[in-house]
């Protein structure tokens, strides 16, 4: 009989611990790394080159990004609104070229994303999560030209920007895996690990 109430009791504890868990899993930590987002496609850099007489017409070639490196924080409210913050940092090159294709000089660019996200969860299991999201933010783009004398010119083109999480899915349980499509800063593509605690 004993043996009988110390299972029951061992089994009800085990419940109710695991049940504090999930309703406990309300911080959610990510790293991802998101491609071809709106700044690439939409080849948002900096005209400064345009100002400068020698390099007046010239042609953007062997142009090179980063992607978008991105870390979040997430808070659920309820079961199924996360809210949060995303920061990514992204490079870019370029080589600034005549008609002949001859280099009159590179650029350089370091663009700083930060937004505000919202998302709902259409899927909440333990090990098992699908959503969509929006996000919103702003984007602090720097770049340097530099001329083949050494002559360097800096910019900036900050600008507004967002994503539009179409679907993302995210596997495991304290630690997991995470894909979004949809489009926008963070890009197409993006995916990642995240934490759940």
């Amino acid at each position: 009989m004993k043996t009988n109430v110390i299972i029951v009791f061992l089994f009800l504890f085990s419940f109710s611990v695991i049940q504090a868990q999930e309703k406990e899993k309300r911080h959610d930590i990510s790293a991802g790394y998101g491609i071809v987002n709106t700044d690439e496609v939409l080849g948002v850099t900096t005209s400064i080159f345009t100002s400068i007489i020698t390099l007046a017409h010239a042609n953007r070639t062997n142009m090179k990004w980063s992607g978008l490196y991105n870390l979040g924080y997430k808070y659920r409210f309820g079961k199924m609104f996360p809210v949060g913050i995303a920061v990514g940092y992204e490079q870019m090159s370029a080589d600034l070229t005549d008609n002949d294709q001859v280099v009159l000089a590179t650029e350089k660019g370091q663009l700083i994303t930060v937004m505000l996200r919202g998302s709902i969860r259409y899927v909440n299991k333990r090990v098992f999560q699908m959503y969509s999201g929006l996000s919103v933010g702003y984007t602090f783009a720097n770049y340097v030209v530099t001329e083949d004398d050494g002559t360097k010119s800096e910019s900036s083109n900050n600008h507004f920007n967002g994503q539009v999480n179409l679907i993302g899915l995210r596997v495991g349980t304290v630690v997991g895996g995470f894909l979004e499509l949809g489009f926008g800063a963070k890009g197409i593509i993006n995916f990642g690990l995240s934490c759940q605690f």
